[in-house]
């Protein structure tokens, strides 16, 4: 599943390099950047990357394979949360739930006594 970063931060960066099974330094080469900046987002994980490194990230993604893919968005709960259901299906639910709530007050109070 692809997921769509719109802002990297040190945080899922981070997450990307876990997902990846890379240590801080094979990170840093991967991306090209110094050991220090990867060691900069662990210790400040909302630290925002400039620019040219969101850039960086982004092809260190998409260049993921699927099972690294698969692995950064396990981290995103919101994004693996089931599906709601369609309109229509949702509405046949609640008309099967008033039914059933209909038939409970109706064996606590029948209609002549209502």
């Amino acid at each position: 599943m692809d997921i769509l970063i719109t802002e990297w931060t040190g945080r899922t960066a981070t997450l990307l390099q876990a997902a990846l099974r890379m240590s801080r330094d094979t990170f840093a080469h991967h991306l090209g950047v110094h050991p220090q900046t990867v060691a900069g987002w662990h210790a400040k994980p909302n630290t925002v990357p400039r620019a040219e490194m969101q850039a960086m990230l982004d092809t260190a993604y998409e260049k993921a394979p699927d099972g690294a893919k698969r692995r950064f968005a396990a981290n995103f709960p919101e994004l693996s949360a089931p599906a709601a259901p369609a309109p229509s299906e949702e509405l046949a639910l609640l008309r099967a739930r008033v039914g059933q709530l209909e038939a409970l007050l109706r064996t606590y109070a029948p209609e002549d006594t209502r």
